[in-house]
């Protein structure tokens, strides 16, 4: 037996662990995974940190795009975030956005630009496996007020790159670059309590995958649908404590694939005075730690996750850890 089918079978096995990666082994159907990491959800440090919730909370940026029309000043925002795995590539994804109100507190826009890069690593998979994810996007979000306390809004996907690629020493064993045919996202927030709020997302896409390598064999073209739905409430539990959790269901069908995920998102952010904010919560049962300062226009935030994503990812890459950094100007 060759030392390709001896590869092929490992990857087999191993790959078929995870949520996202199907027991058939390596396929096109793993586009989804950068985008985990990338343009899948915009997210905010502030965020990352209380357990990534992204259907209740104002902030920038914001996935839910009902809160285009809560949030009445306009701001930009910058946020560098890498992630280290075990064994696999290192991550780095680079994101801004800009967020104007059209008549504060009726109506805004929102547009988010994505870039996700880094060095290639090797996998430890019985076999030296050379990884590679990439991603960049953009997308732009509005959102309207519809009564005193419900908004809604849409974002629209303008582009969407994922590339991923496993190389060996005799030959690619697969190289994917999938493109969005179409996509958006829905978004509401209602504000039970003044200043906290009930929100829900549905987002979908059309994706077009064309893949190559001896996984593969030789060359494939299929068109895979994802939906994800969210819903979570904020309270503040005190004047200086807020709480969030969330619920997710991730949907990929087509072409011989039905796979769904579902997840929990927890986390709170306790004020501490003099502009200083701490945050902890839990993102599928990853631990994420969080510290924000706020002084006049500037606000800062650094975010930590362990093993973010690691029913997906930790199968290939083994254990991760993930540092965001974000920088947010208003005026």
């Amino acid at each position: 037996m060759s030392k390709i089918r001896l590869l092929l079978i490992s990857l087999l096995l191993v790959v078929g662990m995870g949520s996202v990666v199907h027991a058939q082994g390596l396929g096109p159907d793993m586009y989804g995974l950068p985008s985990e990491f990338g343009m899948g959800i915009p997210v905010s440090a502030r965020e990352l940190g209380m357990g990534t919730p992204i259907t209740c909370i104002p902030d920038v940026p914001f996935a839910n795009a009902g809160f285009a029309a809560v949030l009445t000043q306009p701001d930009a925002e910058a946020r560098y975030t890498t992630t280290t795995f075990d064994h696999g590539p290192h991550l780095v994804s680079l994101e801004t956005s800009y967020f104007q109100p059209i008549r504060p507190g009726h109506d805004g826009a929102q547009l988010t630009i994505m870039d996700l890069s880094g060095a290639a690593g090797e996998t430890n998979l019985g076999a030296p496996v050379t990884a590679r994810m990439s991603e960049r996007g953009w997308v732009v979000d509005y959102g309207h007020r519809f009564g005193r306390k419900f908004t809604a809004g849409l974002s629209i996907l303008g582009a969407d790159l994922v590339g991923m690629s496993f190389d060996t020493q005799q030959g690619p064993l697969m190289d994917l670059r999938s493109t969005s045919d179409w996509g958006g996202r829905y978004g509401m927030t209602y504000e039970w309590v003044p200043g906290d709020y009930l929100g829900l997302i549905y987002s979908f896409s059309q994706d077009h995958v064309p893949a190559t390598g001896m996984a593969v064999g030789g060359a494939v073209s299929p068109t895979f649908h994802n939906g994800q739905f969210g819903i979570g409430a904020s309270r503040h539990l005190t004047p200086k404590l807020l709480a969030a959790v969330e619920y997710q269901r991730g949907t990929t069908w087509g072409s011989g694939v039905d796979d769904k995920a579902d997840v929990w998102h927890y986390g709170a952010e306790y004020q501490l005075g003099s502009g200083w904010a701490l945050r902890a919560g839990a993102a599928d049962h990853s631990p994420t730690f969080g510290l924000g300062y706020a002084q006049s226009r500037w606000r800062f935030d650094y975010a930590y996750i362990s093993d973010w994503n690691d029913s997906d990812v930790s199968p290939l890459f083994g254990s991760s850890r993930t540092h965001s950094l974000n920088a947010i100007y208003e005026w």
